[in-house]
């Protein structure tokens, strides 16, 4: 989603001058992912122009820096309606910016869930003061669907003789560890569970 032009939208969050407005995943959430991107889209609601908008996430476990290992993210704040100016490190009155961590990971044991990650931002003024924002900012790891490895027979439908007897079998599994329930149909009637 760009901001450019488009009307103030819902804020998540507000703090000293600064407003979240949305917050997405660059990449597959899941347990074991790596090299994933977390893109804050905020605005600047100070009646001055900002510079030197700095990000630092930290994240709680399962999260970490896929690059080293660290709790902690860095990223710069750039002006979103002037991405490729020269003047994208300056943010306007009212004008819109993100910050982009990256490369996150998600350790592979990873329970799905919410998590709570702090960003503190910092940021200088036109009179060279600098301030400050914190947000509590909530990562989830949604739940996956289960995996069915194989399913005999494959056919979605098929032609049995009397007394002819076919075998069904399956083998799956559910990464969150959920309890998993299955249901056998033969013409639309429950035959096992």
């Amino acid at each position: 989603l760009t901001f450019t032009n488009l009307p103030r939208m819902e804020s998540l969050a507000q703090s000293n001058g600064l407003e979240i407005a949305t917050i997405s995943w660059q990449g597959t959430v899941s347990p074991g992912a790596a090299n994933l991107g977390l893109r804050i889209d905020l605005l600047n609601i100070n009646n001055l122009t900002i510079k030197g908008v700095i990000g630092n996430l930290t994240v709680p476990y399962p999260f970490s820096d896929a690059s080293d290992g660290d709790k902690v993210l860095i990223a710069t704040g750039i002006a979103t309606s002037t991405y490729f100016n020269v003047s994208q490190y300056s943010i306007g009155a009212g004008e819109p910016f993100q910050l982009t961590f990256s490369p996150l990971a998600i350790d592979t044991l990873a329970k799905k869930g919410n998590y709570e990650a702090t960003l503190n931002i910092s940021y200088l003024l036109p009179t060279l003061e600098t301030r400050s924002s914190i947000f509590t900012v909530n990562l989830v790891i949604p739940n996956t669907a289960p995996i069915i490895d194989w399913a005999r027979p494959t056919q979605s439908s098929m032609s049995v003789k009397p007394n002819e007897t076919v075998l069904f079998e399956a083998n799956g599994y559910d990464k969150d560890n959920d309890t998993l329930y299955y249901q056998w149909f033969v013409n639309e009637v429950e035959i096992s569970n």
